[in-house]
């Protein structure tokens, strides 16, 4: 390790004020990711975990991200079928009906996998509880649809829908994490 000043002398670059030249630096802009996926920028040292720890709280961790990427991407399905039943406002009803036989078999398919790794279910109660969590996440969108279609114009409804499926796509992660708990309240 090197000062700024023997650093600079290798260069043949002039000397800096010894209060700034003689002092050694480290950068600060490196830092040890934590299993959350946040630095440990200092502080309290974490507490030490065992690697088996780590391993498994690194793997709840991705399973996590993993169920929320499985949840958005459900939602955008559902969104992308609202959209396109909105441009036909007299069907769209009939559309209401049909979709959650259209979508709970891939839906719940989507968020088994991550389910079991996040709740550490083994498979057949991961599907059985993903087949559950389908059907409340359907139950809760086509609830907010039908709501809106019954205030919004046949004008109107294809915007109406647009605009209420993109909150509720940018709000997946949150929606399905609530429906979670209120699988886990029906328990």
């Amino acid at each position: 390790m090197r000062s700024l000043n023997e650093a600079r002398a290798i260069k043949n670059l002039p000397a800096l004020p010894p209060e700034q030249g003689d002092t050694f630096r480290i950068p600060v802009n490196i830092a040890v990711i934590g299993p959350d996926g946040n630095p440990n920028t200092g502080g309290a040292p974490t507490p030490s975990a065992t690697p088996a720890e780590a391993d498994a709280e690194a793997a709840r961790h991705a399973a996590r991200r993993c169920l929320d990427d499985a949840a958005a991407r459900m939602v955008r399905r559902i969104g992308g079928d609202a959209r396109r039943a909105a441009r036909d406002p007299a069907r769209f009803l009939d559309w209401l009906e049909e979709a959650p036989r259209r979508h709970r078999d891939a839906i719940a398919a989507a968020l088994s996998p991550a389910l079991g790794a996040v709740e550490a279910l083994p498979p057949m109660d991961a599907a059985r509880r993903g087949r559950a969590i389908a059907a409340a996440l359907l139950r809760r969108v086509m609830d907010e649809l039908l709501e809106l279609s019954g205030r919004a114009t046949p004008a109107r409804l294809a915007a109406e829908v647009d605009e209420a499926m993109t909150i509720l796509e940018r709000n997946a992660a949150t929606l399905c994490e609530e429906v979670r708990d209120e699988c886990d309240d029906a328990v």
